[in-house]
């Protein structure tokens, strides 16, 4: 049987120590249980699997317990059966691995929840009495037909305010948006000139100190006999700054890329899945809102030959 997904403790010494989960977007450490994926050569949270669906999700295939290989040589389910443990059905034939030694039980876990709620109840219970004896006292206090007018009231302005005033929240300004908005689809058509090979794909979205820099890699592109295929996995936008017809928007994003030669189509390198913080650079050229810069902050990590 060729094994596609295998179940291991990470050991200290691992390649696969600090990488990140997928799905609980942590990184794997020293002793956790961990599915690895073969066939992409990652490894993600044996945890996850129930979020997951049973479904691996670098090769997308769906792992049963029968073929998750262990480092005694057999299956993961056939040495479960060795230990005498019973076969019982269940809506997902993943569970979380057993707690650790030294694991709070749930039943611990869920008292010690109610008794903090308790707790919380009271003390919410004991303000809300002080107030309303506070007011009460203050209202008996004071003289007849003023007791009505709350800018009469002998309660403080400030504690006034806290009490009526609530904070609204901060949206952002519609330049904001547009500068975002811009970056969103500059990053769609850089994917499709790379694969494309077509610089103007990104010229809508690109000023001219933009279009040299991706004219460059291209270029690379074409003289390797490549075509580059990338997947952005995930997209946040940290922080943005607009002043004037210029602004600088950092963002945290999530990537993948394999570049496959032309001639083969078969794939020659490709970028395992990375979180890189960007800056971009923009300007207003024309009342439109264009790229000038994208600094990546943190480097992408090089090639892996193969896919």
């Amino acid at each position: 049987m060729a094994f596609k997904h295998s179940v291991q403790i990470l050991q200290h010494n691992s390649r696969y120590l600090g990488r990140r989960c997928p799905s609980t977007r942590t990184e794997l450490g020293v002793g956790e249980q961990i599915v690895i994926c073969h066939k992409s050569d990652e490894a993600f949270s044996w945890n996850a699997l129930p979020v997951l669906e049973g479904r691996c999700p670098y090769c997308d295939h769906q792992i049963d317990l029968g073929e998750i290989f262990v480092p005694s040589g057999e299956t993961y389910a056939s040495a479960k059966a060795g230990k005498g443990e019973e076969s019982k059905p269940k809506s997902s034939p993943y569970s979380a691995p057993p707690p650790r030694r030294g694991a709070l039980s749930f039943p611990v876990v869920a008292l010690i929840a109610l008794l903090g709620l308790g707790l919380i109840g009271i003390c919410t219970a004991a303000i809300a009495l002080g107030y309303r004896q506070f007011f009460a006292q203050s209202t008996a206090s004071s003289p007849a037909g003023e007791a009505s007018d709350p800018t009469n009231s002998p309660v403080p302005t400030t504690l006034r305010r806290q009490v009526i005033v609530s904070p609204t929240p901060t949206k952002p300004s519609s330049e904001e948006h547009d500068v975002v908005d811009v970056i969103r689809r500059f990053n769609a058509d850089q994917t499709t000139a790379m694969r494309d090979l077509n610089l103007d794909a990104v010229r809508s979205t690109c000023t001219d100190r933009c279009l040299v820099a991706q004219r460059e890699y291209m270029e690379q592109l074409v003289r390797d006999n490549l075509y580059e295929i990338q997947e952005q996995l995930d997209f946040e936008v940290l922080r943005v700054d607009v002043s004037g017809d210029t602004a600088e928007v950092v963002t945290s994003e999530t990537w993948r890329t394999a570049k496959y030669d032309r001639s083969t189509q078969e794939c020659r390198y490709h970028q395992p899945t990375f979180v890189t913080q960007q800056t971009y650079t923009l300007v207003r050229e024309g009342g439109t809102w264009k790229i000038s810069w994208d600094n990546f902050d943190t480097p992408a990590p090089a090639d892996i030959p193969g896919c």
